[in-house]
């Protein structure tokens, strides 16, 4: 969507999507002299970083002010309020304006105000009175627990899955639909270690779905075999019933030549996590950065995630990252084929 004025001036709205997709890049070759963000504490700092980077002008227009705005609620990354608010970290060059619904003259606050106060406490503080840095953990995993690695440990016979926690629908359906997450998780069989180097996750209707399972089925595949690793076993969260069943079969006869299983999980989440909760605490958990740009983008939220589990409005990250760990357990008795 573009809108150009009479003066020629020009303004574009335009969107990044999934950092690991690298969309910030394709304003690569822009030069912008202002920058707008909405919802700036959902956006990762490199993307941030990067189009901070595109402001520029000629000499000549060295009158024009180069600017870059951004509005946030006190959610979300929490570089935002390092780098805005917090008086210790902000940058001085930053400019942190507080506002809340009272400011809006045109809001019907009682309405508002019913709706928030539904969430929870903290959300509420956040949404409705604008409080920044209160404490959204939820008491199972400390993310400054997991060890960063540059790349996957070498020599040791290790075991890899990849583990799906589904949901099928997708952005363009409207209100606030829910994530998949599809989490590749390895075991070192000496140390007992485990390394986390792949996360899939995003928005997508049955029919992405199912495109997604069959892409990263056979990217597994492929990088198994270029770094002549074992079989990368693909794991499906099977919800309960008959039509959690059926949607598993589906999937498990769409991916025929992979080796894919299903889990009918059962009890709670908080549960099911409890054994990978322990394995963080006890700093055997790391998380590969890999060696190729932007191949860590996925870190940060994940580790927010693990943060407020089992709080905040999203669990498909932990929910995968304690399958795969559970499944692991249950693989080391298999023997291990390669392709």
């Amino acid at each position: 969507l573009k809108y150009i004025f009479p003066s020629g001036a020009t303004l574009i709205f335009g969107y990044m999507g999934d950092p690991r997709a690298q969309g910030h890049k394709r304003h690569k070759s822009a030069w912008y002299q202002f920058i707008g963000f909405d919802q700036v504490e959902e956006i990762p700092l490199e993307q941030y970083k990067y189009m901070n980077s595109r402001l520029g002008r000629l000499e000549k227009n060295n009158w024009l002010p180069l600017r870059l705005w951004s509005t946030a609620n006190p959610d979300g990354y929490e570089w935002v309020f390092n780098h805005f608010v917090k008086p210790e970290t902000r940058d001085p060059d930053t400019y942190y304006i507080p506002a809340t619904a009272d400011d809006n003259p045109w809001i019907d606050l009682s309405a508002l105000d019913r709706r928030l106060q539904k969430l929870d406490p903290i959300s509420y503080q956040q949404l409705r009175l604008g409080v920044w840095g209160l404490s959204t953990s939820g008491g199972m995993f400390d993310p400054t627990q997991f060890k960063l690695k540059k790349l996957l440990p070498a020599g040791d016979p290790i075991q890899g899955v990849r583990y799906w926690d589904l949901a099928a629908t997708d952005e363009s359906e409207g209100g606030n639909p829910a994530y998949s997450a599809g989490v590749r998780m390895w075991r070192d069989l000496t140390t007992n270690l485990f390394y986390v180097d792949s996360v899939a996750h995003g928005r997508w209707g049955s029919m992405a779905v199912e495109d997604q399972l069959l892409a990263y089925a056979a990217y597994d595949r492929a990088f198994a075999t270029e770094y002549n690793l074992p079989m990368i076993v693909t794991h499906i969260e099977q919800e309960p019933g008959a039509s959690g069943k059926a949607l598993a079969d589906h999937y498990i006869r769409m991916l025929a030549g992979y080796a894919v299983f299903a889990d009918r999980v059962t009890g709670p989440k908080e549960e099911r996590a409890k054994p990978w909760s322990a394995c963080v605490a006890r700093g055997f958990a790391h998380l590969v950065q890999g060696d190729e740009e932007g191949s860590a983008l996925w870190i940060e939220g994940y580790k927010n995630e693990h943060r407020r589990f089992p709080g905040g409005e999203y669990k498909d990250r932990v929910d995968a990252s304690s399958g795969a760990f559970n499944a692991l357990f249950e693989l080391q008795d298999r023997p291990r084929v390669a392709y």
